[in-house]
């Protein structure tokens, strides 16, 4: 819990999405989407689409809790 009792700190909630980062763009899990020619998603590369929708995801995750006050 944070400071003020209420729930996680700017600090927790920013150690969250670093964590979550990691886990994204971790090699196992990026071998998942990365399965050559058979693994194309409307003539793009599923690991492409994967890369920068988890990038994407990440990016808002950190603008919102960055525009939370209090």
């Amino acid at each position: 819990m944070g400071e003020n009792g209420r729930g996680p700190s700017a600090g927790e909630r920013g150690l969250a999405v670093a964590l979550l980062g990691f886990v994204l763009f971790n090699r196992p899990l990026l071998d998942v989407f990365d399965r050559g020619i058979e693994a194309v998603v409307g003539g793009w590369p599923a690991l492409y689409l994967y890369m920068f929708g988890s990038w994407a995801c990440v990016v808002l995750l950190l603008f919102v809790m960055t525009r939370r006050r209090g």
